[in-house]
This record gives structure tokens, C-alpha cells and sequence, in this order.
């Protein structure tokens, strides 16, 4: 097959199937080794089943229509979801969470894009859908992850250390003196998922948009480009972002008269804890009845460990 002209093999359902039965391999470990994890990895992969699924289908409309509306509307929802997201991973909350995580999420990189599109990659127009719409996309994804975890590192920090920053501040530290040392920890760990990924990149990972150029038949020296100038407009974007969010939940954590409100921050809880635990009774019950099948006892005799 020519791939520069046919592009790559299409992948039919059946082998699309065996491909997600991979799944339960990790699936297999957190059961042996009770890690409860089973049921996240069960959501998950639902999810990402069913997402791209409907991504496909919505992208093809997307391209088709051609209207600078279409790629706005689509990062609007793509970036609700990405802050969503974001604050939902964190392990702690406090009022407003949703909307500083979509600024510091969604903002920087609508910025970063716009620049890059109309100085560096010089599309016309700059909207294009078939260029806007992935860019935006990879650059969400990316940045959900340092962002969430520059906050719940922040939050999880500040809610252990609450009586060493109000010791601060009773000797006399001002509010950012205060709080140095829980900003400064969130966004070492944050920034160092950039870090770590860009001194294996090209020897060790090749990165899903340089895969997916080559599969399609582009040359590796212009796909090399488009992947390197995707990773610099992720590290910014990723980074202003979690600088953003540490930045803004910060400085709410103080009232007009500089003293620290830890009563802001609340344990909360998971929002799909209840679809979790309805996945993990399916699970059960579907190891308890291979179990029995297996062992020849359909009458349920013998006991199943719970899947976590």
C-alpha cells in the first residue's frame, strides 16, 4: 500500500475491539494487587471510547462548514469541559474554582494559539478549522494536566500547612511571603512534567501529532517542525496556566484585611462517585458469574474477591 496516497490501513470494528481488550491488563493488576483503581479504568475508557467516537462524527461537520463561529464554539465547549476538569481533580475546593481554572486553563491557551497561528504557522485564515480545531484540542489536554496538578498540589499544601503559614503571617510576613513556600512547591511539580517529557522527546517518545503526520504520509522533517513548535506553544501555555490558577486561588485565600480564610477551602466530594461505585457492582457482578462458569458452579456457591 502507498500510504502518501492511500494513507494508512483502516482499522475495522473487529480489531478495534481486540485492540480495547488490552484494557484489561492494568484492569488485572489493580485487582491483584487491590489498587481500587478498576472502576476509574473501567470510566474512563468509556469515556475516551465514547467521546472520540462522537468526535469523529462532529469533526467532519466541523471541517465541512467552513465558518470562523465553528472553531470559537467548539473551544468554548472544549474549554468549559478542560476547566471542569481541572477542578474536579483537585482533592479540595472553594468558591469560584470552575470559573479560575477556566481562566487559567482556557485563556492562555486561546492566546498562545491565536499568536501562533497568525506569526508562526501563518495559516489564512487564522480560524481554518481543519488547523484551529486539533491545535486547540492538544493544546487543553496538555495543559489539563499541569494545571490540575499545579492546583491540587496548592490547595493540598495549604490545607496541611495552615498553621505554619498563620505563623508566618503572625511574624510578619505579608500574604505572598506567607504563602511562598506552597506556591513555589505546586509549580516545581507542575513544571516539572514539562521538563521531564521535552528530555525524552525524539529519542524516546515520538508525540501523537508527529505519529499521526507520519501515518498520514508527511515527511518527518516537516512533521519534526510541526511537533516542535506544538510542544513550545504547550510548555507556555501549560505553565502562564498554572501560574495563573496558583496565582488567583492564592490571593482568594485572604479577606480585604490580609488575614488567611482557611474555612474556604473544603474537603470535596468526587462527582462521579456514585456512577463509580454502580461500575463497580457490574464488575462484581460479572467476575462472580465468569468465576462460577469457569469453575462449573452456576448456583453461585464460591466467593469472588470485590474488584476496587
Amino acid at each position: 500500500m502507498d500510504i502518501s496516497q492511500d494513507g494508512p490501513p483502516d482499522i475495522s470494528l473487529t480489531a478495534l475491539s481486540i485492540g480495547a481488550m488490552l484494557v484489561l491488563i492494568p484492569i488485572y493488576f489493580s485487582q491483584m494487587f487491590k489498587l481500587n483503581l478498576t472502576s476509574d479504568m473501567v470510566i474512563s475508557t468509556f469515556r475516551a471510547t465514547l467521546q472520540l467516537l462522537l468526535l469523529g462524527s462532529l469533526l467532519v461537520a466541523c471541517f465541512t462548514a467552513q465558518k470562523w463561529w465553528v472553531p470559537l464554539l467548539f473551544s468554548l465547549f472544549s474549554g468549559s469541559i478542560a476547566a471542569w476538569e481541572t477542578s474536579d481533580r483537585s482533592n479540595y475546593t472553594y468558591q469560584g474554582i470552575y470559573f479560575n481554572a477556566w481562566k487559567g486553563v482556557f485563556v492562555p491557551c486561546l492566546l498562545i494559539l491565536f499568536f501562533s497561528m497568525v506569526f508562526i504557522i501563518k495559516i489564512q485564515p487564522f480560524w481554518m478549522p481543519q488547523y484551529f480545531i486539533p491545535l486547540i484540542g492538544a493544546m487543553l489536554g496538555y495543559s489539563i494536566n499541569l494545571t490540575s496538578i499545579a492546583l491540587k498540589v496548592f490547595v493540598q499544601s495549604v490545607h496541611q500547612n495552615s498553621k505554619l503559614i498563620e505563623d508566618r503571617l503572625a511574624r510578619g510576613a505579608s500574604k505572598h511571603e506567607a504563602m511562598k513556600p506552597e506556591i513555589k512547591h505546586s509549580l516545581v511539580t507542575s513544571f516539572a512534567t514539562n521538563l521531564n517529557e521535552m528530555r525524552i522527546l525524539g529519542l524516546v517518545w515520538i508525540p501523537g501529532m508527529m505519529v499521526g503526520q507520519l501515518l498520514a504520509g508527511v515527511s518527518a522533517t516537516h512533521a519534526a517542525r510541526y511537533q516542535l513548535i506544538l510542544i513550545c506553544m504547550n510548555c507556555s501555555a501549560s505553565s502562564l496556566g498554572a501560574f495563573v490558577v496558583v496565582d488567583i486561588t492564592y490571593k482568594l485565600l485572604f479577606d480585604d484585611e490580609c488575614r488567611f480564610c482557611k474555612w474556604k477551602l473544603s474537603k470535596k466530594k468526587k462527582s462521579d462517585e456514585y456512577f463509580k461505585s454502580f461500575v463497580t457492582l457490574c464488575m462484581n457482578s460479572i467476575a462472580q458469574m465468569i468465576r462460577n462458569i469457569w469453575r462449573g458452579n452456576v448456583n453461585g456457591n464460591e466467593n469472588v474477591p470485590l474488584i476496587g
